[in-house]
């Protein structure tokens, strides 16, 4: 019931492939320093940004695309022969005599903005040639630079030493992220955070909600009768996220709906359906159809979101030992760091 059910837009519950279940199921938070964070993460840049603001976004960036890479399915066939390319660890272009690798376009695509999120690293061959392009053009004015001797001048060194450093940033961060984000480390995880979530009940139901209670009373007057439910859902219900469904709320513990309703789901029996009943949304009937223990969602269900978390989790505090070691005088004034 998507017009009750309560904080999925706080936490995101675990459900396979990103999907938000209509079930109510348990929460995973993960805590990162004295933060916590649920598992369901839509971007592991943008999320770890907003957790530590301070955090370099090319670090991040790089994080994100070692993710992308890793999940890039190298078996996919493509047509086209710089997408045959890009599905290798090879050379995507020759240019000059040099070459233009797979990781330089996706890091590329990453920082242009063409890639947000695992879903879109599914490119049509026109997108992915247009970031080549433009890596292409990149090189070329970084080559006609070197030509004129725009690398030797004062005023270049700060731009390259800082692009050093995020080359050496990067290959630094896919090294501890191969040693470290281990499926080992992956189920570690899964492990402990499954020992901290305990079986709560739940309760599967269907319900019909209407605007008044003399509307309700007339559907509760048929069913007494013996008028299918899931029908009347069907016709008269105006939640649009079960009415369409026969009124199929799945499982959902008492958390998920507003209290009202978890009040009359959870002392109904099995199989019995309710009297008519208000809430913030209106007059509602239920049928509770089943009752059960909640059981924690398998490894593979969860697999990538741990996954991102522990890489994460590594990039993390690596950057904290460093910092903890590292004398920083701000000239400027100190930045604000949750």
């Amino acid at each position: 019931m998507s017009t009750t059910r309560r904080g999925e837009e706080a936490f995101g519950p675990l459900a396979p492939n990103g999907q938000t279940p209509h079930h109510g199921g348990s929460y995973i938070r993960f805590t990162i320093g004295r933060k916590k964070l649920p598992v369901q993460l839509r971007s592991p840049v943008f999320q770890a940004l907003a957790l530590c603001g301070g955090l370099a976004m090319l670090v991040m960036v790089y994080v994100y695309v070692a993710l992308e890479l890793r999940w890039f399915d190298p078996a996919k066939p493509f047509d086209d022969p710089v997408l045959q390319s890009l599905n290798s660890d090879g050379v995507v272009v020759w240019l000059n005599g040099s070459p233009i690798v797979r990781s330089q376009v996706f890091a590329h695509a990453v920082s242009s903005g063409v890639v947000i999120d695992e879903a879109d690293l599914d490119l049509r061959a026109k997108e992915i040639k247009e970031v080549t392009e433009a890596v292409i053009d990149q090189r070329l004015l970084a080559n006609e630079a070197r030509r004129q001797g725009l690398h030797l001048e004062p005023t270049s060194q700060p731009s390259l030493i800082l692009a050093e450093d995020r080359a050496l940033s990067e290959v630094l961060l896919r090294r501890l992220i191969e040693n470290q984000v281990t499926d080992d480390s992956l189920r570690r995880v899964y492990d402990d955070q499954v020992k901290l979530m305990e079986p709560t009940e739940q309760v599967r139901a269907r319900h019909i909600l209407v605007e008044t209670r003399a509307a309700a009373d007339l559907l509760s007057a048929q069913l007494e009768t013996g008028a299918d439910f899931a029908a009347l859902a069907k016709e008269h219900s105006i939640d649009p996220g079960s009415g369409p469904n026969g009124g199929d709320l799945d499982y959902f513990s008492q958390p998920d709906m507003v209290p009202e309703f978890s009040e009359v789901a959870f002392a109904t029996p099995v199989g019995q359906i309710s009297q008519p009943f208000k809430s913030q949304f209106g007059w509602h009937i239920v049928k509770v159809e089943d009752k059960r223990m909640s059981k924690p969602p398998g490894f593979d269900e969860l697999r990538t979101q741990i996954l991102r978390y522990r890489t994460y989790e590594v990039v993390q505090s690596e950057i904290d030992r460093l910092r903890e070691g590292a004398s920083i005088d701000y000239v400027l004034g100190e930045p604000i760091r949750d």
